[in-house]
């Protein structure tokens, strides 16, 4: 495990789990989690990431989630899921699925097909987002959202939708370790346009246990640009703005020459949020 005085991973709202991850808690995270770009060199052969992550909240654990990663020669599949544990799960069970379909061009992920069904407090959401080269298709939100609330946000335009990633496949990025936290990752959810800057922090080593990894890692900072589709008033998305204690810790996923994320924090009101990888195993 890393050190226990420094931070771990980018939080992610249920409905985008794990994502590194974005705004809407930023996104709740970073949808967070977000909060990271997907891509790799072409292998013949199909490589596979099954990563188990635990979430807490100011040292109390409130979330559990699940990432499969699959890479070959055509294309990528990432599935994820999540819901809520611990004492969390006495005031609300959230619970929910997210995928994301892609190929490989070059060095650049293709995004094909993005989708997510999540049912909390507020009852339940799903979404499904169609890609059709590099720019996003048809968005089906259901329930859709409110007109009078898109009222108030800032417009989102058809340039906001062009070259742009999803939330899950933003999660891997084709790098190496010294160039890992040198990007901008472009990312449309379903309904927010925004970024997520990666500039370098630091180096450090990541103690897993039997079915994890051990070893040297990268750690990026992260910060939130919002661009369209938010309420530029709204509380959270300036504190999101504001956030200096996002970061992100990447591992290498074998020899594919993608990163991933194995841990990441986002402080907030009531104590940090962190994301750790209890399982990190390649298959």
């Amino acid at each position: 495990m890393p050190d226990s005085t420094q931070p771990d991973f980018i939080p992610v709202k249920l409905r985008a789990p794990i994502h590194i991850a974005a705004p809407r808690a930023i996104l709740a995270a970073l949808s967070v989690l977000s909060t990271v770009a997907l891509c790799a060199s072409a292998a013949t052969a199909e490589t596979r990431l099954d990563v188990k992550y635990g979430v807490s909240v100011a040292g109390f654990p409130v979330a559990k989630a699940y990432l499969s990663y699959a890479l070959n020669g055509k294309g990528y599949k990432v599935t994820g899921s999540a819901r809520t544990s611990g004492v969390v799960r006495l005031f609300s069970d959230g619970h929910g699925k997210v995928s994301a379909t892609g190929r490989l061009k070059g060095a650049r992920p293709l995004p094909a097909v993005y989708a997510y069904d999540v049912t909390d407090d507020d009852g339940r959401e799903t979404l499904k987002m169609a890609f059709s080269g590099n720019r996003v298709g048809k968005v089906k939100l259901n329930p859709p959202e409110n007109p009078e609330k898109l009222k108030r946000r800032v417009p989102l335009k058809r340039s906001h939708k062009v070259g742009v990633l999803d939330p899950l496949s933003a999660l891997f990025i084709p790098a190496n370790a010294g160039t890992v936290c040198n990007r901008t990752l472009p990312i449309f959810d379903g309904e927010q346009r925004f970024d997520l800057v990666l500039t370098p922090k630091r180096t450090d080593r990541f103690r897993g246990g039997r079915k994890n990894f051990k070893g040297r890692v990268v750690v990026c900072a992260v910060s939130y640009r919002p661009i369209a589709g938010h309420r530029a008033d709204k509380k959270e998305v300036k504190y999101m703005q504001r956030n200096s204690g996002m970061e992100i810790w990447m591992a290498p996923v074998g020899d594919t020459g993608v990163m991933a994320p194995i841990s990441g924090r986002l402080n907030t009101k009531i104590g940090p949020l962190i994301v750790h990888a209890r399982r990190f195993q390649l298959q």
